[in-house]
């Protein structure tokens, strides 16, 4: 298929389906771009002592 890739194979044995290097459509970058505003309100309305420990659990994973 013109334009499609395949990703390699995981450990598990099962290859990973094809997929097609495009854009997502307007409204699922809508959906995540309202997503990320709601992330970052509600990083900002946490305190200096909650976004230490929200900091550093984003460091580890």
């Amino acid at each position: 298929m013109a334009g499609t890739h395949v990703i390699g194979q995981p450990r598990g044995g099962r290859p990973l389906l094809p997929f097609k290097e495009k854009t997502m459509p307007a409204s699922e970058i809508e959906i995540h771009a309202i997503v990320l505003r709601l992330l970052r309100e509600g990083y900002t309305a946490l305190t200096a002592a909650q976004r230490r420990v929200v900091d550093t659990l984003m460091a580890v994973c």
